[in-house]
């Protein structure tokens, strides 16, 4: 909660800081309203000098409610249509003084509105306006963090402690319900695992625990229930006491955690990465400050030139694009971007100070997502944006994942592997690139069952979502072969890290026709910015993998 206030408060700062720019810009604009009025009064201005005032007065019109002054955008954009419908008119200057009177009287409608702004004449009592306004979230708990219940099977709960361990989850094991309450008022973990075949006594007593730490649902740690019972009053009893998920004892480590992560990503906000690109600096800063408030990732540009660079070298979700920018509009911007096939899909919000903007869109055929009318309020921004996010995110991720582990496949694994070495041979720093591949596993197959060696490769893809940053990228790239991108990581670490993978999952155990095997895995790495291309680096690294099968297997080795 406190992390939250601190947020609001200084997205408060920022929006006032802004205001203050803002009433500025106006303040600066103010000589040449008064030229243009003059010019009025004593002659016709030439096109030019309405065309230049025109492109001046579009940003007000498209920002003056954004910063609490609708006035301003309503008069603006009076003012702006009539403009404009002088300029598309060929009769010129005899045009303008035909409507002489009109503007005049739009013009002094604008000029009061601004003067209005300027004076303080009307001050924006709170920043509710403005400000976005989200639902406030639960305290941070360690999604590492398990408490079990192993009463009355300790046996079981015992071994899968074990077994989660691997995974590098923290695990506290209570054999009594008030050891369990005790973990949890210490520990404040992410999840419980209860093993729920017990006596109604300490059912009770697992009712006091949980009214004792009555939270709200959001804050409280997901709940899952164990049981060697799979009929109604068994189920209907751990509803009872709260479960947020129900599994047979018969289910090992890989489906405990696939439950885990299913619970916690049901509850995740997940963090996106926009790309505003808009000439306008006070407009880019608030955009920028309210999608960041939501909790997401801005790159914020103001020449669209640098948009294929950003959209090269880093992931981006969606782009914003201004659609009235001088040197590039939106609707060129958008073509361009639509000619690279790898981002037909990519989401593109055009925003707009023109009311007919939506038939325009439909007569580009650009595949536009979106559009905002100027001026756009957060809430506006921010709902339509994350919701044109995630739907493009769960079709994107239909699309780039192995449907068994979950993993990135190989195609969008290797796309995102080359915008990282073009970005490490632009901005020269520490990443590695790694490949590694289960040992023996034709062996597997063949004595155990091609069931035996689906669970294994799970386990693997687990081992790595788990203990592998949130930050490094991870595929699928052949049957029993991964990739591994560690963005930000020395090679020394990036070894060290790979090294521990592998002695860790050489601990983990299967359960295979009733007795227990273990499975080692062998790997090759590479610095990626040492390449100049990324067909050289996947060579280096698959010939360090070889290398490694060529020394006995289960050990990781470098390219040279």
């Amino acid at each position: 909660m406190a992390n939250r206030k601190s947020k609001t408060l200084h997205f408060t700062e920022t929006v006032a800081s802004l205001r203050v720019n803002y009433i500025e810009r106006l303040e600066n604009f103010t000589p040449e309203i008064e030229e243009l009025r003059k010019a009025l009064v004593y002659g016709a201005p030439s096109s030019e000098e309405i065309k230049d005032f025109y492109q001046a007065l579009h940003k007000f019109a498209g920002s003056g409610a954004t910063f609490g002054f609708p006035d301003i955008s309503q008069t603006a954009r009076a003012l702006e249509t009539l403009l404009e419908n002088i300029l598309a008119a060929s009769a010129g200057n005899e045009n303008v003084q035909l409507k002489q009177a009109e503007i005049l009287r739009q013009l002094a409608a604008f000029q009061y509105a601004c003067a209005t702004a300027i004076s303080g004449g009307a001050p924006l009592e709170s920043h509710e306006e403005i400000l976005p306004q989200f639902a406030a979230q639960a305290p941070p708990r360690e999604s590492k963090t398990v408490c079990i219940l192993a009463r009355p099977n300790l046996s079981a709960a015992t071994n899968m402690a074990q077994q989660l361990k691997h995974f590098d989850y923290t695990v506290t094991l209570s054999e009594d319900a008030a050891a369990f309450a005790e973990a949890i008022t210490t520990l404040h973990p992410h999840t419980l695992l209860i093993y729920s075949d017990l006596p109604p006594e300490d059912q009770e007593m697992l009712r006091e625990v949980f009214s004792r730490h009555g939270e709200e649902a959001s804050a409280a740690p997901q709940r899952i229930f164990i049981s060697s019972r799979d009929d109604f009053a068994a189920r209907i009893a751990a509803i009872r006491l709260g479960a947020s998920g129900y599994l047979l004892q018969s289910a090992d480590v890989l489906k405990i955690i696939d439950k885990i992560e299913a619970l916690e990503s049901k509850n995740a906000r997940p963090s996106y990465h926009i790309l505003i690109v808009d000439d306008d600096k006070i407009l880019v800063e608030f955009y920028t400050e309210a999608l960041r408030h939501a909790g997401m990732t801005v790159t914020a540009v103001r020449d669209p030139q640098q948009v294929l660079s950003v959209i090269t070298e880093q992931v981006v979700d969606l782009i914003l694009i201004d659609f009235n920018m001088p040197d590039c509009n939106g609707q060129e911007l958008a073509s361009l971007i639509r000619q690279y096939d790898k981002y037909l899909s990519l989401p593109i919000i055009f925003i707009s100070g023109k009311e007919d903007v939506e038939e325009l869109l439909i007569n580009t055929g650009l595949g536009i997502d979106d559009f905002l009318i100027k001026p756009v309020t957060p809430h506006q921004l921010v709902s339509v944006v994350s919701g044109r996010t995630q739907r493009a995110n769960e079709l994107r991720g239909l699309m780039a994942r192995d449907s068994f582990t979950g993993l990135l496949n190989h195609a969008h694994f290797l796309e995102i592997l080359t915008a990282e070495q073009m970005k490490a041979r632009r901005h020269p720093g520490d990443a590695a690139y790694a490949i590694i591949d289960l040992d023996h596993f034709k062996q597997i197959n063949d004595r155990f069952g091609h069931a035996a060696g689906d669970q294994v490769i799970k386990g693997l893809a687990r081992m790595l979502q788990q203990r592998l940053r949130r930050t490094d990228i991870i595929g699928r790239c052949g049957g029993e072969e991964f990739g591994i991108i560690m963005p930000d990581t020395t090679f020394e670490k990036a070894q060290g890290v790979l090294e521990s993978l592998r002695v860790k999952f050489s601990e983990l155990r299967y359960q295979v026709e009733g007795r227990e095997i273990q499975v080692t895995f062998s790997g090759g790495i590479a610095q990626i910015g040492n390449y100049a291309r990324v067909d050289d680096l996947v060579n280096a690294a698959d010939k360090a993998l070889y290398a490694a099968k060529s020394r006995g297997r289960n050990c990781i080795v470098a390219a040279r």
